[in-house]
């Protein structure tokens, strides 16, 4: 097989993330654009792969009436740095120094944890000063870091200590935060730097950080302690953030703010898995299945983020469908 055939045959198998009827018609033409750009490569880059991978989903998206979401990803990537920013100091004042440390501290850090904090602090700085590539970069960097310490959480508790009702949020929000816009305007690029030096000024006002008494984040599962009151704040925070987003964007026409409301509903309730344990069935179904309560409330987490991350869009894409077929512009979401 000659090595022109070798890379189309690569870049075909790249086209898994596009639906059928899509590849059927279009496949030849796609793989002979990304040959022609190819040069003397022998496989496809990095960046090839990813370029046709979130093609693939835009397209699905668009097939399932929800191509929307990919021009409301940017607002929602911002406003979901800037609530890990957030977080990041709070949680770094009150968990990470305040307290204390484990035999897994690392540093001035009480657990690995503090690193992430840091990590997503950075991004913010970076988003202000180099937005688009750097800051993805730094985003997915921080994220690729998060998924580590989630890793350890589970294999070996003690290095973390972290448990599944903080580890689910900051996974949401940090997945999301990735999809950081390439021009964005100045109040986007100092939103999430701004959100940071706004949580530090607010704990100096009430008097420095309320550290846990024990070991950090280990309270369970009343909604009452200071973490919870932390990821309660960060709930509502970024909740009126999206509602106001959607309303300024929708007094121009604009749908992009209605969909990142719809994306950002799901950082919301993982912010809220707390709160959500209390609700059936949620909690029953969480019950039933481990005895340890912080592991209860990250399923029942899981579970209220599955309705409204993957439930909540298809039924809207439904709607949306539905409307359009009503209207005759059913072929805007069909892939051609």
């Amino acid at each position: 097989m000659s090595s022109d055939a070798t890379l189309a045959q690569a870049y075909r198998r790249l086209l898994f993330a596009y639906p059928r009827r899509y590849r059927m018609q279009r496949e030849r033409e796609l793989i002979d654009t990304y040959l022609e750009a190819a040069g003397d490569r022998r496989r496809p880059s990095v960046s090839d792969a990813a370029d046709l991978f979130l093609g693939g989903v835009r397209q699905r998206l668009r097939a399932a009436g929800l191509s929307g979401v990919v021009d409301g990803m940017p607002i929602a990537a911002v406003l979901t740095l800037a609530t890990a920013a957030a977080i990041s100091v709070h949680f770094l004042l009150s968990f990470e120094t305040a307290t204390p440390r484990s035999v897994w501290h690392v540093g001035p850090f009480t657990s690995l944890a503090g690193l992430v904090y840091i990590g997503w602090l950075l991004t913010a700085v970076t988003a202000a000063v180099l937005p688009g590539r750097p800051a993805r970069i730094a985003a997915a960097g921080t994220f690729g870091l998060l998924a580590v310490v989630t890793m350890l959480a589970v294999l070996r508790p003690p290095s973390a200590s972290l448990p599944p009702f903080v580890l689910l949020p900051l996974l949401a929000l940090g997945a999301l935060a990735i999809a950081q816009p390439m021009n964005p305007s100045w109040p986007f690029r100092l939103a999430p730097v701004a959100t940071a030096v706004a949580t530090l000024a607010g704990i100096a006002v009430t008097g420095g950080p309320h550290s846990a008494q024990f070991m950090p984040y280990l309270e369970c599962c009343d909604g009452q302690g200071p973490v919870a009151s932390a990821l309660h704040r960060a709930a509502v925070g970024l909740l009126v953030a999206a509602l106001i987003a959607a309303f300024w964007y929708g007094r121009r026409r604009d749908p992009r703010g209605a969909w990142a409301l719809l994306v950002l509903a799901t950082p919301v309730v993982a912010l809220k898995a707390m709160w959500v344990y209390d609700l059936e069935p949620f909690r029953s179904i969480a019950y039933s299945t481990v005895g340890s309560n912080p592991v209860q409330v990250g399923i029942a987490g899981l579970l209220a983020v599955a309705c409204t991350g993957v439930l909540l869009p298809l039924l809207v894409g439904l709607i949306v469908r539905i409307a359009r077929w009503r209207r005759g512009d059913v072929s805007s979401d069909v892939a051609h």
